[in-house]
């Protein structure tokens, strides 16, 4: 058993590093992939969020996203860059309503290690909700200010 579970180990990371030169997998906002595709980047997280009132008079909420971004550097300098960025997320919460958010900003991303990276996403987000319910369907569209802090293990 001891032997598999070192092989298991072992191969997660390998493997990575012959799947893609500068693929990364950390945590932003949720589980996260960094692919890069060219002159841009592709990121795809994945969140999950349970939010329980100590209140039992409330009912408690969970939320599940996918979210994907395009990452462009205008700034590349040796162990740091600044990114723009654009992205497209859909939201599940607990009533099965699937809400859309649209983000675009700025991300910049600083290498604190050889193979490590912190980063932190700002912007604008359009977030429209589904607001199917039994008593309204017409839904909301809120614009704001966004952020994000992650961090990045590249192979």
């Amino acid at each position: 058993m001891k032997k598999v579970l070192a092989i298991v180990i072992i191969s997660l990371l390998v493997a990575p590093a012959a799947f893609a030169e500068g693929f990364a997998l950390g945590y932003d906002g949720g589980l996260s992939v960094k692919f890069p595709a060219g002159p841009v980047g592709i990121q795809g997280v994945l969140g999950f969020m349970n939010i329980s009132p100590q209140d039992d008079a409330f009912d408690s909420m969970t939320e599940f996203d996918i979210t994907g971004f395009v990452t462009y550097p205008v700034i590349d300098m040796d162990d740091s860059k600044l990114n723009v960025f654009g992205g497209v997320g859909i939201v599940s919460w607990t009533d099965m309503d699937l809400d859309i958010a649209i983000l675009a900003g700025l991300e910049p991303e600083v290498m604190v290690s050889e193979c490590i990276s912190v980063s932190g996403k700002v912007g604008l987000q359009i977030y429209m909700e589904g607001g199917t319910t039994d008593v309204d369907d017409s839904g909301s569209t809120t614009i704001g200010l966004w952020g994000s802090i992650g961090v990045h293990w590249h192979f």
